[in-house]
């Protein structure tokens, strides 16, 4: 990349309006925005380097840098964050008789390129039913996140699951799903298509402290073998071992305090 290509990335990733990026009702300030730009660049310029990584590509993003931009500033940068704070009350609730609930993760290693799905469906109790944990290649962590939402929709289908009530710590992904994002988009489309075909399907943002046990399994998936393959899909129809002390938390409904902006939804 010459001088001039560079100076045009620049001014490019500067002008990016995230809202045209991802379906949100605002966009990531510059103050926020900037500093993601400078740290991909240090990043880019280290790979290239040092592991002689992306040598023959662009390898800035812009879709990349405006998510990590955007999930940074919906958890930890809210035009709210400075003002009046209260502690909320954070556990795994139950729900009705006869509702399943499934809660998702995705994880993702920016060195490695190496993500990590999962989910796991549970009784209106908090009793396991099934889950999976799965290793993808993704760009980002949004579409780790986007693909653990198809992977347990998919999976709620195959049980025939028709009264579901999904969560995900991830408000960036709930605010994506109806966008069109380019990158994207046959993801959303797959599931929007899969929620339709349930009878009562209900989309929650929950903290991550009520969302373990698939934090853990998205984990679990990303630090597994690598079979060479682009997707690596493992069923549990018992809960692992290493979900255990998470999942009797969960049904033990164990409460975690967490401070958070007053206007907090």
């Amino acid at each position: 990349m010459n001088n001039h290509e560079f100076h045009n990335k620049i001014h490019q990733l500067c002008c990016t309006n995230t809202t045209t990026l991802i379906n949100s009702h605002q966009s990531v300030p510059t103050t926020i925005l900037t500093p993601f730009i400078l740290w991909n660049i240090w990043k880019n310029k280290n790979n290239r380097l040092f592991k002689n990584k992306n040598a023959h590509g662009p390898g800035i993003n812009i879709q990349n840098i405006s998510f990590s931009a955007l999930e940074f500033y919906y958890l930890d940068y809210c035009p709210l964050s400075n003002s009046l704070r209260c502690t909320i009350v954070v556990q795994w609730h139950r729900l009705p008789v006869g509702f399943i609930k499934l809660n998702i993760d995705g994880s993702f290693d920016s060195n490695t390129n190496n993500g990590g799905t999962g989910g796991v469906l549970r009784n209106h109790m908090g009793d396991w039913i099934t889950g999976f944990t799965c290793k993808v290649r993704v760009k980002n962590a949004h579409q780790a996140e986007s693909l653990a939402l198809l992977h347990g929709l998919n999976l709620a289908k195959s049980k025939t699951m028709k009264c579901l009530m999904i969560e995900t710590d991830s408000q960036v992904l709930l605010n994506s799903l109806n966008s069109n994002n380019s990158l994207l988009s046959h993801i959303y489309s797959d599931c929007r298509s899969l929620l339709l075909q349930m009878e009562l399907q209900q989309l929650k943002h929950v903290p991550w402290e009520a969302n373990r046990v698939a934090d853990i399994l998205a984990v679990h998936g990303k630090k597994s073998m690598d079979p060479g393959l682009d997707i690596n899909l493992i069923f549990f129809y018992a809960s692992p071992s290493f979900v255990t002390k998470e999942l009797d938390r969960d049904a033990m409904r164990t409460v975690t305090y967490r401070s958070v902006p007053l206007l907090y939804d």
